[in-house]
């Protein structure tokens, strides 16, 4: 899986999106037609980090076809909850790697039916990337709030 980091990114104004609010849009079938988050995101996206997007009346332009252009981020990550996502659909991480500008990489593998991962290593405070990473909000405790 490879998503893009919040920090280094044109989201770096908006929150990391809930795992609970993943989960609740996937539970729900939520699909890129989804607009919710277009108003924080046209108040909160950094147009100086993203120069193809334009001024604002043409970001709101690409905005408002977004089905057809894919251009905007439904969800904000940081690489907590990159790994947690992954967790909870109970896939084995292999490797998880942060990357500038703005890549968080996770590498990981279904198990044979029966079989739990144990991505103990990757959960928490004490998950190797919080050492690695080049963004500062990797390397603050993990405290998530629901939205």
């Amino acid at each position: 899986m490879v998503v893009p980091h919040k920090a280094g990114s044109f989201d770096h104004r908006r929150a990391v999106t809930t795992l609970e609010h993943m989960i609740a849009d996937f539970e729900q079938g939520t699909t890129e037609a989804d607009m919710t988050h277009v108003a924080e995101i046209l108040d909160l996206h950094d147009l100086s980090r993203d120069p193809e997007a334009g001024g604002i009346d043409a970001f709101r332009e690409r905005a408002a076809d977004n089905l057809r252009n894919r251009g905007l981020h439904h969800h904000v990550f940081d690489t907590a909850l990159a790994v947690a996502l992954v967790d909870y659909f109970s896939l084995q991480i292999l490797a998880v790697d942060v990357v500038r500008p703005f890549n968080i990489f996770v590498v990981a593998q279904k198990l044979n039916s029966g079989h739990s991962p144990n991505n103990a290593s990757y959960l928490g405070n004490q998950a190797k990337y919080r050492r690695t990473s080049p963004f500062l909000i990797d390397r603050q405790p993990v405290v998530r709030t629901a939205q």
